[in-house]
This record gives structure tokens, C-alpha cells and sequence, in this order.
């Protein structure tokens, strides 16, 4: 495939990138929360949807590539939501879109293509 450069009118989708982190539970333990790394806007391309069946319960799950300006502090640690700014906050829209695969397709560091997964009843 011959190199297209990335153009800004491609990144119509705003999303949050968030990072799972531990989080005192005011009793001497720990429970685990997602705080945002950078809210920027990404080029949204669903690749498929399917059904899935584990522990005997069926889910559909649903398979997106996310495009985004490089950056190089993405692992697949991370994850995904959908965001929409109202006022001066953001509201999730969709997700929670856990990341599988990260490419930079041509090697040029202008892009990065987040393949990420998500399930229904699991976010």
C-alpha cells in the first residue's frame, strides 16, 4: 500500500487515552482506576463485529482501528474511550476500547494504528 499522508480532516473522532493505575481505598487496600493520559482526535474505521462465546455466556464483540497522530507513550496497556467535550469536561460516548495491536504502518512516525477490541457487558 502507497503512503497517504495523514490529513487533520481524517481525525473526526475526539477519544481519551487512559491508563489503569492503583488507587488507595481509604482502608489500607487498593482498588484500580482509569485516568486519562491526553484527550486528541483519531480517524475511527470499524473493521468487524462478531459474536463470541466464554464461560457459556454469549457477547458480541466489536473490532475498531483507531488512527492517530504519532505519539510514543501508547502500550497496550492503555485504553480507549469516545469523548465528547461539554463545557469544560468530557463525556463518555463509547468504549471502553481495550488496545490488541499497534502499528505504524510505514515506519515514518506520523501515524500510529490502534487495533482495539471491545465487549458488550464488559464496560
Amino acid at each position: 500500500m502507497a503512503f497517504q499522508p495523514l490529513r487533520a480532516g481524517d481525525l473526526r473522532t475526539r477519544i481519551r487515552i487512559e491508563i489503569e493505575g492503583r488507587v488507595s481505598n481509604g482502608q489500607g487496600g487498593w482498588t484500580t482506576a482509569w485516568s486519562p493520559v491526553a484527550v486528541i482526535w483519531a480517524k475511527k474505521v470499524p473493521l468487524r463485529g462478531d459474536e463470541i462465546t466464554r464461560d457459556s455466556i454469549q457477547r458480541a464483540v466489536s473490532v475498531t482501528r483507531f488512527v492517530i497522530r504519532h505519539r510514543s507513550d501508547v502500550t497496550a496497556k492503555h485504553r480507549i474511550v469516545e469523548v465528547k467535550k461539554v463545557g469544560d469536561a468530557y463525556e463518555v460516548i463509547g468504549g471502553p476500547w481495550n488496545i490488541r495491536r499497534i502499528d505504524d504502518p510505514y515506519g515514518r512516525r506520523d501515524r500510529l494504528e490502534l487495533d482495539c477490541e471491545w465487549q458488550a457487558g464488559l464496560g
